[in-house]
């Protein structure tokens, strides 16, 4: 998704399910980091939403930030806190906590109650632990 009008149709859509996986793609991805990729996806298909060229307008006017800020659908992200960081500060967005599902946030609270070691894992590592996914 290279346009603002295609990012628009992308978001309208991603706005219409129960939930949509949400990852990222940039350089210390931080509010001192640059964006390239938002990675939206649901059911099979995904949207890879060009930041890097198109700017910060897949925001504002590609609806992103609208998608992002929502309730609905709800957003399952691996370690939200580098995306909403810079998200925040160098896009004027923000991720809408009731609506985000941090998979490394569960793995860590699944660890306090199975472990006296708490230990951050991957997205490649929470899918072999928890999804049986061969490595």
């Amino acid at each position: 998704v290279d346009t603002v009008p295609d990012a628009l149709d992308a978001a309208v859509k991603l706005a219409e399910y129960h939930s949509i996986s949400v990852m990222w793609e940039g350089f210390e991805v931080n509010r001192h980091g640059q964006l390239t990729w938002i990675i939206c996806g649901y059911l099979g298909s995904a949207f890879l939403f060009n930041v890097h060229k198109v700017g910060p307008r897949i925001f504002s006017e590609g609806g992103l930030k609208t998608l992002l800020e929502a309730r609905h659908p709800i957003k399952v992200i691996h370690d939200c806190s580098c995306l909403g960081d810079i998200l925040f500060h160098q896009f004027n967005v923000s991720l809408c906590a009731e609506s985000v599902f941090d998979t490394h946030a569960a793995d860590l609270l699944i660890q306090t109650k199975t472990s006296h070691e708490l230990n951050g894992k991957t997205l490649t590592e929470c899918l072999i632990e928890y999804e049986d996914i061969p490595d």
